[in-house]
C-alpha cells in the first residue's frame, strides 16, 4: 500500500474535487466499511478513491505515448505535470490500466 503522507493534500483535494470523490486512507481503519468501494464494483458505483488509485492513474499517464511526448521537457526539469481526468469514467478507466501494467 503507498501511504498518504506521500501525496500531498493539494493534489488530493483536486482529485476529489474533479472527480466527486471521497478520498478514503487504506491505511486508517474504517469500520463498517461499503461495499461500494470493491474492486468488482462498476466504476461509476464506486463512491472514493485510495492512494492505490491514484499511483495506478499517475502509472497509465506517464506510459502513455502522447503524454510522454508533451512533456518531455518537463520531464528534464525533474517533475512531471500529471493532468487531471475529465471525470471518473476516465479516471476509473486509467486506474484499470495503470495498475495491470504496474502488475506485469
Amino acid at each position: 500500500m503507498i501511504k498518504k503522507k506521500y501525496l500531498s493534500a493539494e493534489i488530493i483535494k483536486q482529485f476529489a474535487d474533479r472527480l466527486g470523490l471521497a478520498f478514503v486512507d487504506e491505511n486508517e481503519p474504517q469500520g463498517n466499511v461499503c461495499f461500494a468501494n470493491n474492486e468488482e464494483v462498476r466504476a461509476e458505483f464506486k463512491t472514493a478513491f485510495t492512494a492505490m488509485n491514484l499511483l495506478d492513474y499517475f502509472y497509465a499517464v506517464s506510459h502513455s505515448t502522447n503524454d510522454r511526448d508533451d512533456q518531455e521537457e518537463i520531464l528534464e526539469m525533474d517533475f512531471a505535470v500529471i493532468p487531471l481526468p475529465t471525470d471518473s469514467k476516465e479516471f476509473w478507466e486509467l486506474v484499470k490500466l495503470g495498475g495491470s501494467l504496474r502488475i506485469k
